[in-house]
C-alpha cells in the first residue's frame, strides 16, 4: 500500500493546470504554514529570470496550497533548483539549493507571476492579496514578458489578467514596480 504524498505549493505549484503539467493532482487543501517566509530568491539559470524561494523563519507565515501528488519524483524533476524537505510525516516543500536575489540578468518575469497569481485568484483575491503580503524580495527587477513568455509552463489565456494587473499596481509592496509597465 503506497502511503499518501503531499507537497506544500508556495509559487506556481498554487496553480492546479501548472501542477497538472507535471503530475496528477488528486487531493488540495488550501494552508498556511507557519515559520517559512517566501521571498524572490532562486535564480534560474536556464531561464534568465528569479523564481520564488523558501526560508526558516520562525515570525513568518506563509500561504499556500497542500496537494496530494501521485509521481513526487516528476515533481523533483520540474524543480530541480530545489531540495525537497520533510515539514511533516507526509509533508514535503521545496526549498532553495542557493539564494539570490532578482538581478538585471535574472529578473522576475511576469509570465511566471501570471501563473502564480492566476492559483491564487482562482482560490479567492483574498488569498492572492496574503500572497503578495507574505512575499519578500520584491524589487524593480521585473520584465513583463507577457507577449512573449519566457516562463516554460506560461499560460496562454489569464482568466484573472485584469485582477492581477490591478493588485500588483496597487499593492503597497508592488505598485512602485508594476507601475513601471
Amino acid at each position: 500500500m503506497n502511503m499518501k504524498q503531499y507537497i506544500f505549493g508556495y509559487g506556481s505549484i498554487i496553480n492546479k493546470n501548472s501542477v497538472n503539467k507535471t503530475t496528477t493532482e488528486k487531493e488540495r487543501i488550501i494552508k498556511t504554514i507557519t515559520g517559512f517566509r517566501r521571498e524572490w530568491n532562486i535564480n534560474i539559470k536556464d531561464n534568465f529570470e528569479t523564481a520564488l524561494g523558501i526560508v526558516k523563519d520562525k515570525n513568518s507565515t506563509c500561504n499556500g496550497v497542500l496537494i496530494e501528488v501521485d509521481d513526487i519524483e516528476a515533481v523533483d524533476k520540474r524543480e530541480a533548483g530545489y531540495v525537497r524537505e520533510k515539514i511533516e510525516e507526509d509533508i514535503w516543500i521545496y526549498v532553495p539549493k542557493e539564494t539570490n536575489k532578482a538581478t538585471k540578468e535574472y529578473p522576475i518575469i511576469q509570465s511566471y507571476l501570471d501563473v502564480v497569481l492566476e492559483g491564487c485568484f482562482n482560490i479567492s483575491s483574498k488569498f492572492a492579496t496574503e500572497f503578495i503580503d507574505t512575499t519578500y524580495g520584491w524589487n524593480e527587477y521585473l520584465v513583463n514578458d507577457r507577449n512573449n513568455p519566457k516562463y516554460p509552463r506560461a499560460q496562454k489565456v489569464l482568466k484573472y489578467k485584469k485582477e492581477i494587473d490591478e493588485l500588483l499596481s496597487n499593492h503597497p509592496k508592488t505598485k512602485d514596480y508594476f507601475n513601471l509597465f
